[in-house]
């Protein structure tokens, strides 16, 4: 694997370079300085191990949620403290066992066979709707739940499984846990039979190769190959409508790593109606993914006011830590939100790419996402997406340079990945191998890299684009280039905000970095950076980067 480590000296060069030329280089000039920062002390519990996940709510309220599993529950926090504190001072409501109030006890509900494996509730990482509710998705029982603040308790929607449509592209037996007529519902399910016939273009086989065949729970009048969605992953809300992506690993082969086609459904959701309506999208019900094991999901708004959704497929990957189980490629994938068509895919190498959506450049330049399974960082150009000749092609475009009319979009893949600076004394790759997340502040200058192994957080400056190819007088400098050339960006500060993986007591294990909108000191006074301890116990954490 092509590796290009790029590292500069301290971070008062690294600032220096910003406002005038492209940094960086192969890492001549010394290590990044490391700062020791005692993060933990400004923290909030929250209950139980490895929690789920953690996001802000939409307003100036400076309000969040983060979610636990045991028992599961979702938290409203406010975040302008120095460490998160909860909005409500009642008991947090738990997830009842009629999780999506259909008056059936979620471990009692049973398809078929091949569908009672597992019915628990396990929580995945919240999505903030407004400033006081919040969908968290959840697999095993499989479904998008409606949590509403301050005291995480469900709200009922208006659900409903439309009616069959006349050319085919719906069929509501395809939905077994929808009702038939409107009814509340504080959760819609994600439960769904898929089909592979002469109208998909997944082939009838499994990440493994091995023939799909039929679900037994999925007895429409066809032949074709079939399987129920499973692992509920991402969510997020583009141009009216909720697009959930499903994993779909073959329980029952895991430890093979084998999964079937990635999928991405599409609700229909109604804000402005009481109570608010969703529904499958009866004409585009479900979007197959380009590759294996859809994770992330991000919303990305273009210069021009296009919606597009961003899919991360970390492909198929199986038990273990490390590069060698990686067992499939990684693909990025670019939904229209309006015309919900997959018009894009940028191919990513065998990257593990990481579980949450891209973060987005609020300067529109760059994505970037970290890897599951190693201590580097990838990252693909936006500008690429400003070219509205993208959505009017006929098929899928390749984002690899491989077709003349469009550019290659990525600058960090496979075989070119950002590298993360290790830490001395950090656990042996046996333990943990590496883990990364990624969030860009809001001026759009940086991005701080969160690394779950070694306690880490490093910041990764992103030089301004400001020259002309003429000034720079290098086209391998030149960062008006589309892709950003790999020079323009550049490691700042390390700092260890937690204790190594390989701790058994201290707190370890940050996941799930997220910085806060606004300016420091103007738009809030409190800490900007936070994150999710694992171990020993979940934990939120605020953090003082930018704001002081």
């Amino acid at each position: 694997m092509r590796r290009h480590r790029l590292v500069t000296a301290p971070v008062l060069l690294a600032t220096a370079l910003l406002g005038s030329q492209c940094g960086g280089g192969d890492g001549s000039g010394g290590s990044p300085p490391t700062l020791e920062v005692s993060a933990i002390d400004d923290c909030a519990p929250l209950g139980s191990a490895f929690p789920p996940g953690f996001t802000w709510l939409p307003g100036d309220g400076g309000h969040g949620v983060a979610v636990r599993d045991a028992p599961p529950a979702a938290l409203f926090f406010d975040m302008n403290a120095d460490a998160p504190e909860l909005l409500t001072r009642k008991e947090v409501a738990p997830v009842p066992p009629d999780s999506d109030g259909d008056g059936e006890n979620d471990e009692d509900q049973r398809l078929c066979g091949l569908d009672a494996a597992s019915q628990t509730v396990s929580l995945g990482k919240p999505l903030g709707i407004d400033e006081s509710l919040a969908f968290v998705s959840s697999s095993g029982f499989e479904q998008v739940m409606f949590f509403e603040a301050p005291n995480g308790e469900l709200v009922e929607f208006d659900v409903v499984n439309p009616p069959d449509t006349p050319d085919g592209s719906y069929h509501g037996e395809d939905y077994p846990y929808l009702p038939a007529d409107m009814d509340g519902r504080s959760a819609i399910s994600t439960k769904a039979c898929i089909y592979l016939d002469d109208t998909t273009d997944p082939p009838d086989a499994a990440s493994t190769g091995d023939p799909i065949g039929q679900h037994p729970c999925c007895d429409r009048d066809t032949d074709a190959s079939s399987f129920m969605t499973a692992f509920t992953a991402g969510i997020t809300l583009a141009a009216g409508h909720l697009f959930v992506a499903t994993s779909n690993l073959d329980l029952s082969q895991s430890f093979r790593g084998r999964y079937f086609p990635g999928t991405v459904l599409v609700y229909d959701y109604d804000p402005d109606v009481e109570p608010h309506a969703i529904q499958p999208n009866s004409q585009v019900p479900v979007v197959f993914t380009s590759g294996f094991n859809p994770t992330g999901m991000s919303t990305y708004t273009t210069p021009r006011g296009r919606e597009l959704v961003f899919v991360t497929n970390s492909g198929a990957l199986t038990l273990g830590v490390g590069a060698s189980h990686i067992a499939s490629e990684s693909f990025i994938d670019v939904i229209d939100a309006v015309s919900l068509r997959l018009v894009a895919t940028v191919p990513m190498g065998m990257a593990g790419l990481g579980f949450e959506g891209l973060a987005i450049d609020p300067a529109q330049r760059v994505g970037l996402l970290g890897s599951w399974t190693l201590r580097v960082l990838y990252g693909i150009d936006l500008r690429v997406f400003d070219d509205e000749a993208l959505f009017d092609a006929d098929e899928v475009i390749v984002l690899d340079g491989s077709d003349p009319d469009f550019p290659d979009a990525r600058i960090f893949d496979a075989a070119l990945p950002f590298e993360i600076p290790d830490r001395v004394g950090g656990p042996h790759p046996i333990v943990c191998e590496g883990r990364t997340s990624v969030a860009i502040n809001q001026a759009g200058e940086a991005a701080q890299v969160l690394e779950q192994c070694d306690g880490t957080l490093s910041e990764v400056r992103l030089i301004e684009p400001t020259q002309t190819c003429a000034e720079a007088g290098n086209a391998d400098e030149c960062c008006e280039r589309v892709p950003l050339p790999p020079s323009c960006f550049a490691v700042g500060a390390v700092r260890n905000v937690s204790a190594p993986f390989n701790a058994t007591v201290e707190p370890h294990g940050p996941s799930q970095i997220s910085i806060r909108t606004g300016e420091p000191g103007i738009d809030y006074s409190g800490p900007d950076v936070f994150f999710l301890i694992d171990l020993p116990e979940g934990q939120l954490c605020g953090l003082r980067v930018d704001s002081f």
